[in-house]
C-alpha cells in the first residue's frame, strides 16, 4: 500500500468518525479518536503533526485513564472559568481605558 493510499484511508476514518461524533480533538494537526476495544484491549487513533498512531492500553490501563480524566475534569473547568473571568476583566480594564473599541 502506497503513502498516498495510508494517508486516504486515515482520511476517510477521521471523516467517519467526524460524522459518527466519535471524533474528540478535531485540529488541523491534532486528532483524536475515541477508543475502542481490541482483543487484547483498548485503542484508539490519534494524529500529531500528520503522523498517524493507534494507541493500544491494556484494559487496567484504560480504566485508569478513563478515572484519570474524569477526576481533572472538574478542576479543568474550574480553570477555564477562573480564565475566562481574568480575561473578561483584562478587557474590560482595556476598555475603560479607551484602548480597546469592544
Amino acid at each position: 500500500m502506497t503513502n498516498e493510499e495510508l494517508n486516504q484511508q486515515a482520511a476517510e476514518m477521521w471523516t467517519e468518525m467526524r460524522e459518527d461524533g466519535r471524533l474528540i480533538a478535531d485540529a488541523p494537526l491534532h486528532k483524536v479518536g475515541m477508543p475502542s476495544a481490541t482483543p487484547y484491549g483498548v485503542s484508539f487513533p490519534i494524529e500529531i503533526d500528520g503522523v498517524l498512531s493507534f494507541i493500544e492500553l491494556e484494559p487496567e490501563q484504560a480504566v485508569r485513564l478513563a478515572r484519570g480524566l474524569l477526576d481533572a475534569a472538574p478542576e479543568a473547568v474550574l480553570l477555564s472559568a477562573r480564565q475566562d473571568a481574568a480575561y473578561a476583566l483584562h478587557v474590560a480594564s482595556i476598555s475603560s481605558k479607551g484602548r480597546l473599541n469592544a
